[in-house]
């Protein structure tokens, strides 16, 4: 449903947390990089995510390195 993932969206981009957002394909139709201090953080943040309407699911992955960032971020190759 376009308007309940635009309603999601709308939700989490307010999260001074999410540092980046994705609509994409796959498994899941949101991606968000986001900025924490610490693991109580990071559950904190998970929960105030599963309240926003629309939120079906929830999946944390944990970067540990940084290896490449691209500060323009572009997601056109020209």
């Amino acid at each position: 449903n376009p308007q309940e993932l635009k309603n999601v969206s709308d939700g989490l981009e307010v999260f001074e947390e999410v540092r980046h957002l994705f609509r994409c394909t796959g498994i899941f139709d949101l991606v968000s990089v986001v900025a924490i201090r610490d693991i109580p953080h990071l559950n904190e943040l998970m929960e105030k995510v599963k309240m926003v309407e629309g939120v079906r699911e929830v999946l944390i992955e944990v970067a540990t390195d940084l290896i490449k960032v691209d500060p323009k971020l572009s997601l056109s190759i020209r």
